[in-house]
């Protein structure tokens, strides 16, 4: 539970953020996804269940395939954001 209500801080808090050209969440929950989904956020599951630095390159990876140039990473347990 306390996981799942700091995703929801952290997604609340990025959906609020203006000049952001998405939101994704890389993650093989199903929970997560969605919480993700409701806050608007891609999901992206490739290689999430190997660890964060994996999930994390996986998923900047994928974003650049479909044309970022910049992406932003952070952990969904961030407190007081």
């Amino acid at each position: 539970m306390l996981a799942r209500a700091m995703l929801e801080d952290v997604l609340d808090a990025l959906s609020r953020t203006s000049g952001l050209a998405g939101i994704a969440v890389v993650t093989v929950d199903d929970d997560a996804s969605s919480v993700a989904r409701r806050h608007g956020a891609r999901v992206i599951a490739d290689h999430a269940e190997h660890g964060h630095t994996t999930a994390v390159v996986s998923g900047a990876a994928q974003l650049a395939r479909d044309g970022a140039t910049a992406v932003v990473t952070m952990p969904g347990d961030i407190p007081l954001i």
